[in-house]
């Protein structure tokens, strides 16, 4: 993976056929060590194409892959089956303050 982002960054850069020399110099000057052999192997499988094929043949595999939740479709509940419940909130008494003698928010009804 480094390898092949090593080889993106030098095309934006305005290469438009880094080398195998021009990928591990970039590495290196990351503090990153690279694989000669996945280099050559790389620039084998990238040679002659445009960012653009190589951007498009990605899409290509990313759209057969699945994206779901991974939920089975008999397990998966419909989302006009799922019921919501509404939350009702209680307005707190008057009486909760008083049964301490005191407020903890000041009201003037407190007796400290």
């Amino acid at each position: 993976m480094r390898h092949l982002a090593a080889y993106l960054l030098l095309v934006l850069g305005g290469n438009q056929s880094p080398t195998a020399d021009d990928i591990s110099q970039l590495l290196a000057q990351g503090g990153v060590q690279s694989d000669d052999s996945k280099v050559e192997k790389l620039i084998a499988e990238l040679s002659g194409k445009s960012l653009e094929d190589i951007l498009e043949a990605g899409r290509a595999k990313l759209s057969a892959v699945p994206t779901s939740g991974g939920a089975s479709a008999g397990g998966a509940a419909k989302a006009e089956d799922v019921v919501e419940e509404e939350v009702v909130e209680e307005e707190p008494s008057e009486s909760s303050e008083g049964e301490m003698g005191f407020s903890f928010f000041g009201s003037e009804s407190s007796s400290y």
